[in-house]
């Protein structure tokens, strides 16, 4: 079955291919065609977006590869990781929008590179997109990113996701960024976390470790120390 594709827009920036991404993606626009301008319309309702681009399309697509182009990692299909490097070459992004002009639009978190034609445009749904528990018994998301690229990358998670960030939360960061140099899966159904500190505190581990009260991942108290450790696994 073959399937034809058009275009209703792309992105315009100053990022062009070859460039590096930074870790939280960047602010840029989507310029939409004008005829798919009323599509737009009551785009301002929604805080985020899922965007939907078309890929370069390669002639070699391996369905296994090396995760982040790092060749001291196992090869891994291509269906269970986010490589731009596929048999239809399509992606996915959610982007924070700041701002509509007409058939402008402007957003940050960007993970696409200038003139990247956009396929769609979706609202971010919080009822059918967040998935606060989801798990990874692997995961390559950090792989090639320095100890600060890491913290870049956490602290914009938690930024986007919580609605900005506290001191609290910045401490968190720093426990997990602990973690993940001690090649701990932080989010592991298998790990397993203690958790003392404020609310604010609390509510940054969860996010990042995805270990929540009812899945029995997490345990906590509430004080002062903001301090995560790690449970031993039970015998």
């Amino acid at each position: 079955m073959s399937e034809s594709f058009k275009a209703i827009g792309k992105v315009v920036s100053n990022l062009k291919v070859g460039a590096k991404i930074p870790p939280n993606g960047y602010e840029g626009k989507i310029h939409v065609f004008e005829e798919f301008e009323a599509g737009l319309t009551g785009i301002e309702n929604n805080s985020f977006l899922v965007i939907v681009a078309l890929f370069g399309n390669p002639s070699d697509k391996p369905l296994l590869v090396y995760p982040r182009g790092d060749f001291s990692l196992p090869q891994t299909g291509v269906f269970s990781l986010r490589s731009p490097v596929r048999p239809n070459p399509i992606a996915l992004d959610t982007v924070e929008l700041i701002k509509r002009e007409r058939n402008i639009l402007t957003v940050s978190g960007l993970d696409f590179y200038d003139e990247t034609p956009i396929l769609d445009i979706k609202s971010y749904s919080p009822f059918n997109e967040i998935l606060l528990s989801a798990s990874q018994e692997k995961s390559f998301i950090f792989t090639k990113f320095n100890t600060q690229e890491r913290r870049e990358l956490l602290t914009g998670f938690v930024k986007r996701s919580l609605g900005g960030i506290s001191q609290d939360a910045s401490k968190a960061i720093e426990f997990f960024l602990k973690l993940i140099d001690k090649d701990v899966v932080i989010r592991s159904k298998k790990t397993r976390y203690k958790v003392r500190g404020s609310l604010k505190f609390l509510e940054a581990a969860i996010l990042i470790s995805g270990a929540t009260l009812h899945s029995g991942r997490l345990e906590y108290e509430f004080d002062k120390s903001n301090s995560i450790e790690i449970i031993p696994p039970s015998r």
